[in-house]
């Protein structure tokens, strides 16, 4: 989580808006709303995550993570 002192915490976000936004491509088409960002291993339904790094593909094929953004 980040330290509130320095970054404050924007509002929700409908996923299908933040794939817009950044160009990417739904694999599902329910309209979740994200609410944080948090670690592969630690997210939940309303968070968003990502998988930068094959050693990480365990955490990422057993996260709750609503969302995560991998490369093709």
């Amino acid at each position: 989580m980040a330290d509130p002192r320095f970054h404050k915490k924007s509002d929700s976000i409908a996923i299908s808006k933040l794939a817009k936004m950044i160009g990417g491509d739904l694999q599902n088409s329910s309209d979740l709303m994200l609410e944080d960002v948090a670690p592969l291993g630690t997210a939940q339904k309303s968070d968003i995550s990502f998988l930068d790094n094959i050693k990480y593909k365990e955490d990422f094929k057993n996260t709750k993570a609503g969302a995560c953004i991998i490369s093709a």
